[in-house]
């Protein structure tokens, strides 16, 4: 296979490294092969060693992130992710990394005022990301914050492109005010 040959290469290249910035950038590319192959506790390995020189590598982070979402080891993933996010990164990243927490922080984590936190950030750089904004209307129902999930659906009514997607919208938005809210009056049309 490929891969396995380019992790061999990778490997035999690595012992022969001594500059620690291009250790640390051939044991992250090794740490992604080795990932993509299944072999994830080399992977993990490799990853750790580069952190331990790079603590802020961030392709190094992201790899080990993902490799943690995959295994279910959530607190791992959630300290790879906290760390990326006080890293300076583009918005695209940015996006991505609060969104894993928020995703992280709603599920598995059980922290919905963290995934609150983390679905504000990822709006400061996407403010009509109509994925977003339903993900906390979701975490402001599970709250039981009825007046601020109302209020975030009606911004995602006001993002329809079509009136079909609008009715829908509207008719999830009076769900909220009758099952959430439990006021069928406010629920009418």
């Amino acid at each position: 296979d490929r891969r396995d040959a380019l992790a061999e290469l990778l490997e035999s290249r690595l012992a022969t490294i001594e500059d620690p910035e291009a250790r640390v950038s051939l044991e992250v590319q090794l740490g992604r092969a080795l990932a993509e192959m299944g072999d994830v506790a080399r992977a993990r390995e490799v990853l750790k060693a580069a952190l331990d020189v790079r603590p802020d590598h961030r392709e190094a982070l992201f790899t080990v992130a993902d490799i943690y979402v995959k295994e279910g080891a959530h607190e791992e993933a959630e300290s790879a992710y906290v760390a990326l996010s006080r890293l300076s990164l583009s918005s695209a990243e940015s996006v991505r990394v609060f969104d894993a927490l928020a995703t992280l922080y709603a599920g598995p984590l059980g922290n919905l005022g963290r995934a609150e936190v983390a679905l504000q950030e990822v709006l400061k750089h996407a403010p009509d990301d109509v994925a977003t904004l339903e993900k906390l209307v979701a975490v402001y129902r599970r709250r039981n914050d009825v007046p601020r999930a109302v209020e975030v659906k009606q911004q995602v009514v006001g993002l329809a492109k079509t009136p079909e997607d609008r009715l829908a919208r509207l008719v999830e938005l009076s769900q909220i005010h009758e099952t959430t809210g439990r006021d069928p009056r406010k629920a009418e049309p």
